[in-house]
């Protein structure tokens, strides 16, 4: 079985399994390979070797001539003209599926599914790399910890669906202790029994110099949704350089095919006045679907966070999504929250929806004027801004020009000025 550039050999009649890994085009082609026993001969312990060998050298140090002598009398059940023909076998399928690359393929008779959906609907395409980006303090890492309990529990509810999948969190920033107690606060918010059984693994070097012993867990374990937090130091340099931006989504690329990616990134405030992620223009190129965390007004003990959608592919931008996550002393509990009232939503809204925040915000009725001064508005467009708030269910013209809110008390309003006047 291959996986980007990794490929794994099972000989079950024989009880060997062999993995090779990190190959590369030299002077010789090397790579690291391992043996391995499919069923463990005793107290649960399968290795056997590991090394470095060329894959395409017969002598040598690292030749397979030597290999094969040293790994025969590792392994003595099996013979050493056996031992040579099944490294034969194996280093030149390796060499060659190297050289060739995939098979091609006549898109038109490709029989696959035309849109796989989401792994989280609306926000994470299946099977394809997303980033979420925003100011540190956001909400970003809890935010992300409560998508991975809700695919690894598979919820669907009438605001939010998850397939079901194993899942992976790869910790650049943290430790376990904190991460084992925001899964048990948001389990808890969850109303779960127990915490999911989220995968962790804490890392210290780059994706792209971990990812075939990740990528071989991921096999093991079953993965399918993995959590990368966060880039700045997952792509191992500066965010802004192309090379380790492209290194980065090439270890991503090497997971395997049906793995959906998640990637969390932190901005400065220039980024974020853009409306841009960080660093590299790559880091929005090879995502599929990236999302901007923004901190809305909150009260204490709790925080109101907006997702804009910044890009996706094969489809159009979804309408902006608020999260309010309130912490409580044991738990940690995530709901909907209103995002359309938001002035971080100003540039997404419509135009009636930005006229409606505003009449709604206001203590009195507004004439056209007053509402195309205040929110910028075309006076030419009057005709146009009059045609589409009379159709509005929630607006109603007044008299005299004026306009509001349906069911607000503005005379509550003018009784209050008057009498604050008076006092005057």
């Amino acid at each position: 079985k291959r996986v980007g550039d990794s490929w794994t050999f099972e000989f079950s009649d024989i009880n060997i399994r062999i993995y090779v890994d990190k190959v590369k085009q030299a002077r010789y082609v090397g790579a690291e390979m391992e043996f391995s026993y499919l069923k463990p001969l005793f107290e649960g312990k399968s290795h056997i070797h590991w090394s470095s060998v060329n894959l395409d050298q017969l002598s040598g140090a690292n030749g397979r001539t030597s290999l094969i002598k040293h790994i025969s009398n590792i392994e003595k059940e099996i013979q050493y003209n056996d031992w040579e023909r099944l490294l034969e076998y194996v280093c030149i399928t390796t060499v060659k599926q190297m050289r060739e690359g995939e098979d091609f393929i006549e898109l038109a008779s490709v029989n696959i599914v035309e849109d796989e959906g989401h792994i989280l609907s609306p926000i994470l395409p299946l099977n394809q790399p997303s980033l979420i980006y925003g100011d540190g303090g956001s909400g970003k890492s809890i935010l992300a910890l409560w998508f991975a309990n809700l695919i690894y529990q598979g919820v669907q509810t009438d605001w939010v669906t998850a397939l079901k999948k194993n899942v992976l969190y790869l910790d650049y920033e943290t430790n376990v202790s904190e991460m084992f107690n925001r899964n048990s606060k948001i389990g808890k918010g969850m109303n779960l029994d127990i915490p999911s059984g989220i995968r962790y693994h804490r890392c210290f070097q780059p994706l792209y110099y971990i990812a075939e012993g990740i990528k071989r867990k991921i096999q093991e374990e079953n993965i399918g949704f993995v959590i990368v937090d966060s880039a700045a130091i997952a792509c191992g340099a500066e965010p802004s350089s192309e090379k380790a931006t492209t290194e980065y989504f090439s270890a991503i690329r090497s997971l395997g095919e049906e793995i959906t990616v998640l990637t969390i990134g932190h901005t400065t405030k220039a980024e974020t006045e853009k409306k841009k992620p960080f660093g590299s223009a790559f880091w929005e190129h090879f995502s599929r679907s990236v999302w901007e965390v923004k901190k809305e007004e909150s009260e204490k003990g709790q925080l109101n966070i907006g997702l804009y959608h910044r890009k996706v592919n094969n489809s159009n931008l979804h309408t902006p999504i608020g999260y309010r996550l309130q912490f409580l002393a044991n738990e940690i509990n995530v709901n909907d929250f209103n995002i359309t009232e938001s002035q971080n939503n100003e540039g997404t809204l419509s135009r009636i929806q930005r006229i409606y925040n505003y009449l709604k915000s206001a203590n009195d009725y507004k004439t056209i004027f007053d509402i195309c001064d205040s929110l910028g508005l075309s006076f030419e467009d009057e005709p146009s801004i009059k045609s589409s708030m009379s159709r509005d269910k929630n607006i109603y013209h007044h008299q005299d020009g004026q306009w509001g809110i349906k069911g607000k008390n503005y005379n509550a309003n003018i009784k209050q000025f008057i009498e604050f006047g008076n006092e005057g």
